[in-house]
């Protein structure tokens, strides 16, 4: 395991990388970014997003190695809008097959939002990735591994059965998937 920090010199935003690189030479990243002065959740995920971009340039790959990205935000009730309206953000992206999340846990201060973002990098071949709803399938030789975001059930009475309901629908997804 490799890891290093990259700071943007143009923005108040650091990145935390981690490589990984596995017997057969496959490259797995880790990426953490996050703000470091106050502002606007707007103004926070355009450091976000420019110093992202700018870490994936320094080591070379680029967004069609995202497998997911999770952003961590401080009041997400609130922030559903500053996230949607960014395609890196946006869980509803068509141009780019990833999983994205949103979870309402807030990051150290100052930051309002920040970003985990994983990333595979096989030089021997292309990711074989695909969206089907909330869930990113990625095919490598003979194993589908599954990532799927999103999942609610508002509609439950209590949380057991929303719990409940969500896992059947899960279940079910995974069943149509030969998993």
């Amino acid at each position: 395991m490799k890891c290093h920090c990259f700071n943007s010199e143009t923005m108040p935003a650091t990145v935390s990388i981690s490589r990984f690189r596995g017997p057969c030479g496959v490259d797995e990243y880790h990426l953490i970014v996050r703000p470091t002065e106050h502002e606007s959740i707007e103004a926070q995920l355009d450091w976000v997003f420019r110093a992202y971009q700018d870490a994936l340039d320094s080591i070379g790959l680029d967004t069609q190695t995202a497998v997911f990205r999770r952003f961590f935000c401080s009041d997400l009730t609130n922030q559903v809008g500053a996230l949607t309206a960014r395609p890196f953000s946006n869980p509803q992206n068509p141009d780019e097959p990833c999983a994205v999340s949103w979870v309402c846990q807030p990051p150290l201060p100052p930051a309002k939002v920040s970003l985990w973002a994983y990333h595979i990098s096989d030089t021997d071949c292309k990711l074989d990735k695909t969206r089907q709803g909330a869930s990113l399938i990625l095919k490598r030789s003979e194993l589908s591994h599954c990532w799927t975001t999103g999942l609610t059930h508002p509609a439950g009475e209590t949380p057991y059965s929303q719990t409940r309901r969500i896992f059947e629908e899960y279940e079910t997804f995974l069943r149509t998937q030969d998993m």
